[in-house]
């Protein structure tokens, strides 16, 4: 049995060898599909996967235990390339896109070392040999965890943006020495490319805020280290990168906090919404804002807490909605509203039950 599904393991990686160099959109009307071919068990092994879509907005989290020789089939609604992060035997990281298949072999064979347990052909190949080797080169899975040193206000202002900086310059520079060196798919070079451009720029008045809420830090002209006269907002070459709609949300919230200090949840997160719809409108164009606005609305609804702020969001949400031309996204936004609706129903039937909120696979 082990024999046959190693030949149909190396037919399906023979099939998928060569792909063809292609150009992403947004896809509002499909899912992301994980194929994972299991050879040599014979022990138990967890397999466990995260991913956070934007649309509809949430985290995908899955864990299953591999006992045995098998095909395991996955898939979650998401509307573009999402980067993934695996786990099976060691830590790995790649892209999954909607209406296609990311086809792992994992051979769980006990004599093999981890670092070759895991094979995956074609551009998603590609884009994990990527990030291994920049956690082998710059020491750490996500910039998120380096940066996190320097939220602490054991180092001065200035220290910390100049590091952090610091940090984004290494990014960029491995990136742009891999593409040059190494075969990668161009748009996924765009995307990495726009997620470190536009996380640079957010970083810093994350970074300042962070540190005032949590250390009380209070920096005087906080606005002359930002630098966001230096990226253009309405950027559709960026619109697969979710740092791309995180800065431009940064950017619309940044001057709008007035009254809301000590405010967290939606109680902070709604009003700076709503403070942000006009300007919004002036510096996003076409799908960008819609894009933009699908984002935050299902963003909103998925971190209510109580029926209290549910309804504060399907409020905006109705204003909102004849802003939406594409069907699709008010058919995702509906779907999540909907669910959220049954969801808090739900609790007043059974106000101890302990339902997972994250969006349902359509």
């Amino acid at each position: 049995m082990k024999e046959k599904i190693s030949v149909l393991a190396f037919l399906i990686l023979i099939g998928c060898s060569k792909h063809q160099e292609r150009t992403l959109d947004l896809k509002l009307n499909d899912s992301a599909y994980i194929k994972l071919i299991v050879i040599n068990c014979s022990d138990t092994f967890e397999f466990s996967y995260k991913t956070s879509p934007m649309l509809p907005r949430g985290c995908v989290m899955k864990n299953i235990k591999i006992t045995h020789d098998s095909i395991y089939y996955f898939k979650h609604k998401t509307t573009k390339p999402d980067f993934i992060d695996l786990t099976l035997r060691k830590n790995f990281q790649t892209y999954v896109i909607p209406g296609d298949t990311l086809a792992i072999v994992a051979n769980l064979d006990s004599n093999i070392a981890d670092d070759d347990v895991i094979n995956i052909d074609g551009e998603f190949g590609e884009i994990m040999k990527f990030f291994s080797k920049k956690h082998e080169k710059l020491g750490y899975w996500s910039i998120s965890y380096p940066l996190t040193n320097f939220s602490n206000i054991s180092y001065p202002i200035e220290k910390a943006i100049s590091l952090s900086d610091s940090l984004f310059k290494s990014e960029m520079e491995f990136l742009n020495h891999y593409e040059s060196t190494y075969n990668i798919p161009s748009w996924f070079y765009e995307t990495m490319k726009a997620d470190i451009k536009y996380h640079k720029v957010f970083m810093r008045p994350s970074l300042i805020m962070y540190r005032k809420f949590f250390f009380k830090e209070n920096i005087s002209n906080p606005d002359t280290y930002y630098t966001f006269n230096k990226i253009s907002f309405n950027n559709p070459k960026a619109k697969l990168s979710e740092y791309y709609y995180q800065c431009i949300d940064t950017y619309l919230w940044v001057n709008r906090q007035q009254g809301l200090e000590g405010k967290h949840g939606i109680d902070r997160g709604l009003p700076l919404f709503e403070r942000s719809i006009p300007e919004a409108k002036e510096i996003l164009k076409g799908e960008i804002l819609e894009y933009y606005f699908a984002w935050k609305t299902s963003e909103s609804f998925a971190v209510c807490r109580n029926i209290n702020e549910f309804t504060r969001v399907d409020s905006l949400y109705s204003t909102l909605k004849p802003l939406f031309e594409n069907e699709e996204i008010i058919k995702i936004i509906n779907n999540q509203r909907d669910y959220m609706a049954e969801y808090f129903e739900s609790l007043k039937n059974n106000p101890f039950s302990n339902i997972k909120i994250i969006p349902a696979d359509n």
